[in-house]
């Protein structure tokens, strides 16, 4: 078997759990997301589905297999600034802000494109509230070693094609 397949296989049964397992203990302990957790969630499905079709449509070419790694390794980045502003968020949360936002279904039908885009990164004081630990780590430390994985499967793909020969 190739080591790409076996990446690209690991990735997407990795992400396939993280958002089985989000979405049931959203649903066990009746947790809303928080903004940034939406986020990060889209990003996981992304990382997934991506994964997916690299399984799927392998990628031939050499340009086509370093820039599969780039898209990985860039969401991965992404996912990580994301999580380290969450756990930011869960450090120091804002006295100033004590009022909650409404759910993302109105903001997603009331905000402009990019105030909404704003919203979901930067988070709201929703954000800094942590209600589920696991080996006293939040949801949001534990994205960070995802998303270092992730990375870093994606450095691997990006790497192994970008050699000079």
């Amino acid at each position: 078997m190739d080591q790409s397949f076996i990446r690209y296989l690991f990735l997407f049964l990795l992400s396939f759990t993280l958002l089985s397992v989000a979405f049931f203990i959203q649903y066990l302990y009746d947790l809303p997301p928080c903004l940034i957790c939406i986020t990060q969630r889209f990003l996981i499905g992304l990382l997934g589905v991506s994964a997916l079709f690299f399984l799927y449509k392998k990628p031939k070419l050499r340009h086509a297999k370093c820039i599969a790694g780039i898209w990985i390794t860039l969401l991965s980045l992404i996912g990580l600034g994301l999580a380290a502003r969450h756990i930011y968020l869960e450090a120091y949360p804002d006295a100033s802000e004590t009022s909650c936002l409404p759910g993302f279904e109105y903001l997603f039908q009331i905000l402009p494109w990019f105030d909404l885009l704003k919203a979901l990164i930067l988070g709201g004081p929703s954000c800094s509230i942590v209600p589920w630990r696991f080996l006293m780590l939040s949801m949001a430390e534990w994205l960070v070693f995802v998303f270092l994985i992730t990375g870093w499967i994606g450095c691997l793909e990006w790497k192994k094609y970008t050699k000079l020969s």
